[in-house]
Order: C-alpha cells, then sequence, then structure tokens
C-alpha cells in the first residue's frame, strides 16, 4: 500500500506494453492487471525506461505523445560471464535462438527459413532455448515434429540454467533473434557480448540495440527469404561472420554498477 500512497514519492522502472499489442494472444487477466499497473506508474515521480522504444509507448499511451521531463531512458547493461567459456565451434554448425516460444518471437518464419535452407543442400543444426506459452508454442513445436521428420536437426531445449546457456553461446557460430518486436532484445546484447553475431530486425528497440555493430539487420523479419538469405551468408561467409564477431567484441555493453549509478541519481533528483 506504501507504493501508491500519495504521501510517499514513487519512482519505478518501465520495461514495456507488449502485452497491449495484440490482446488476442494475451489472457484478458493480464490484459486488465497491466491497465492498471500502466495508471499506476504513470504517476510517479520519476521513471526510467529501458529503451527508447519504451519511452515513447509510455509517453504516447499515458501522457498523449508529450514528452516528459520526469522520464529517462537507462539501457540495461549485459555483462560478460565472469567464467571462461571458451569458443569450441563444432563441425556442423550450430544456430542458437534464444527466446520464449511466444507469437512476436516469430518462431514460425524462423523454421520455414531453415526447412528452406536444408532444401537447397545446406546443412546445420538449430536450437531453440526459451520456456513454453500455453497461447503460442504449441504451433511452434508442430511446425519442430514436422521438420524433425524430414530429417532436419532442430532441438527445442526449454528452458535452461545458466550454465548450460553459456555452453551453448560458446559452441554456436552464430544466434538469429527473429522478434517482430521488444521493449529491448536482451538476447541480441547477450549474444553479441559473448562474441557471436546475431541476425536480427531493425525495427523499434530491437534497432537500438543492435545498431552498434556485430549485427544483420533484417528489413522485414517475417519475410522468409530474407531471413534465409541472412543465415546463408554467415553459414557461407567465414569473413563476413569474423568481420561481425571483431565488431560485436568492439562495443561497450555497460555495466550495472554505472546502470545502478545512473538511475539513483536521475531518481534523487526528482525527489
Amino acid at each position: 500500500h506504501k507504493l501508491i500512497d500519495s504521501r510517499y514519492k514513487k519512482v519505478g522502472i518501465f520495461y514495456d506494453a507488449n502485452v497491449l499489442r495484440n490482446p488476442k494472444f494475451t489472457p484478458l487477466a493480464r490484459t486488465k492487471n497491466f491497465e492498471n499497473y500502466l495508471k499506476i506508474i504513470s504517476s510517479f515521480n520519476a521513471i526510467s525506461c529501458i529503451s527508447n522504444e519504451s519511452k515513447s509507448t509510455l509517453e504516447k499511451l499515458s501522457f498523449d505523445g508529450k514528452i516528459q521531463d520526469h522520464i529517462t531512458v537507462d539501457h540495461l547493461p549485459v555483462e560478460k560471464p565472469k567464467k571462461n567459456y571458451p569458443s569450441t565451434i563444432q563441425k556442423n554448425p550450430l544456430i542458437l535462438c534464444v527466446s520464449t516460444l511466444a507469437y512476436n518471437k516469430n518462431h514460425l518464419t524462423l523454421l520455414k527459413a531453415v526447412e528452406r535452407l536444408w532444401a537447397s543442400g545446406i546443412t546445420f543444426e538449430l536450437e531453440l532455448i526459451g520456456q513454453y506459452d500455453p497461447s503460442w508454442s504449441h504451433k511452434v513445436l508442430e511446425q519442430i515434429k514436422i521438420l524433425q521428420n524430414k530429417q532436419i536437426p532442430i532441438k527445442w531445449l526449454k528452458h535452461v540454467d545458466q550454465e548450460i546457456l553459456e555452453r551453448k553461446y560458446s559452441t554456436c557460430s552464430f544466434t538469429v533473434y527473429p522478434s517482430l518486436f521488444e521493449g529491448f532484445g536482451l538476447p541480441i546484447l547477450e549474444s553479441l557480448s559473448r562474441s557471436k553475431p546475431c541476425i536480427c530486425g531493425s525495427n523499434g528497440a530491437i534497432g537500438e540495440v543492435s545498431k552498434g555493430g556485430g549485427c544483420i539487420n533484417l528489413s522485414n523479419q517475417e519475410n522468409v527469404e530474407e531471413v534465409s538469405n541472412a543465415i546463408r551468408s554467415l553459414l557461407l561467409s567465414p569473413r563476413r561472420l569474423r568481420k561481425l564477431t571483431l565488431e560485436a567484441d568492439l562495443r561497450n555493453y555497460g555495466t550495472w554498477k554505472d546502470y545502478s549509478i545512473n538511475l539513483v541519481e536521475f531518481f534523487c533528483r526528482h525527489n
């Protein structure tokens, strides 16, 4: 109750409003809960957003699109793991996709692109890591089963612990993150910070986090041909893969210490 008590000044971190983008894929109770949450956080004295995309979304939904001085952007940092995981690329290239099996993650387009590449004679493995989404994942799993029956090596590892995740990053050649929209796009930076180039979109927050180098940016991540061409280019061009890896290694991904300092200073200025 203290959180919404008018006697207390309030600050918060806003991630995204993705649950409102396509209500038919979101349980009604969750949508209503988010609408209530939006009303509450919009009354806060200071709000930090994780991307320019999320800031503009919040201002559009709660402030008629007007820029607010008490709302700022602090991009989330991504720190490399303290434990060293040497890159051990396997003989048959492994492509990794890390995300919940939700509708906006666009796995079906990725799977169609994979099928097209295998049909053209290009061989590789694909592994998906991410939690099950009751509203959508069954469609992805049905397509995975169809491709597996065609002897295309695809695995869904479900949710994994950090140790397994790091080992998968260390053994993959690159990652694909075909998500249609995000509030931030953390898996992109996780991949890049581990020296693994990423194929992703160029819109919104996805474009924000990927623009510093290390990515192939798609103009339309729902276009099967464009996705398959991007994957093909990295599988068949070691030179391009090395170039993107170098770009990724030269990037600054921030630290939680600096993020925390900036966050506290901003909150203090508005209290």
